[in-house]
């Protein structure tokens, strides 16, 4: 049999049909396979929102619950960190490779600042109004975070959630 320029005996067409049957049991099993990792990523995301949501509820995303007492947001996130700690663990799972380095980083910025050591474990002190001045490295500064503290905690949580995009 003559195709596309080709002579095929029936043996060759036997193979070709062989192979396209492959073919197609290999693509349709690998649609379904991104099907189901992406339905399980898009749970792991709802379920990662609603988490921190409830975690945080009264501080993010209206930080209605704010305490009067400056300092006291050390201990309230102190006291939640244990239970959002563990839906970073588990939401950090459903992550492709690629995002895992930049999703710790938001997780490290939360918990200990811009230029805070992993030693600390927690320092919550980028939530707290406070303003000042020294001498780092030989150069002087000035520190004013009287007025972006609560922006800071904000932008901080939702630089989180942001991995949770189920789109």
């Amino acid at each position: 049999m003559n195709i596309l320029g080709f002579n095929l005996s029936n043996s060759d067409l036997w193979l070709l049909g062989a192979a396209g049957v492959c073919l197609a049991w290999l693509v349709q099993h690998r649609l379904s396979f991104w099907r189901e990792r992406e339905a399980r990523r898009a749970a792991a995301c709802v379920k990662f929102q609603n988490s921190v949501i409830t975690i945080l509820s009264g501080l993010y995303p209206v930080p209605s619950d704010w305490p009067d007492e400056k300092i006291t947001i050390i201990k309230i996130l102190e006291g939640r960190f244990q239970t959002l700690q563990a839906a970073v663990a588990e939401f950090r799972t459903s992550l492709p490779w690629y995002k895992k380095f930049f999703f710790d980083r938001a997780w490290r910025i939360y918990r200990l600042g811009k230029d805070g050591r992993e030693i600390d474990g927690q320092y919550y002190w980028q939530y707290v109004p406070h303003k000042g001045d020294g001498i780092e490295h030989g150069s002087y500064y000035k520190h004013d975070n009287t007025n972006t503290y609560k922006d800071d905690f904000k932008k901080n949580v939702g630089r989180l959630l942001n991995y949770a995009k189920a789109t």
